[in-house]
């Protein structure tokens, strides 16, 4: 049986480069708010594509669902658009 994946809703309010990968891919430090109003501050996870398209506007403040691995690094984010 599949583990369940770890999703947390919320809105992104920051990014920062935190450096590179040993494969040379970006890695971000994500702040996050989420829906009851706490800030979470996350790394992205190692050479992961949303290294590069994090930072673009279409995240900013949008409500999104952003899927952690087991060690609470992001691994996706998907708008939400209900």
């Amino acid at each position: 049986m599949a583990a369940k994946p770890i999703i947390l809703r919320g809105y992104l309010r920051g990014t920062e480069r935190a450096g590179t990968s040993t494969m040379g891919n970006p890695t971000y430090r994500l702040i996050i708010e989420d829906t009851d109003g706490e800030f979470r501050t996350l790394l992205t996870q190692s050479n992961s594509s949303l290294g590069y398209g994090i930072t673009n506007p279409e995240y900013r403040n949008a409500l999104c669902d952003f899927e952690l691995t087991k060690a609470h690094r992001v691994m996706y984010a998907h708008i939400v658009t209900e």
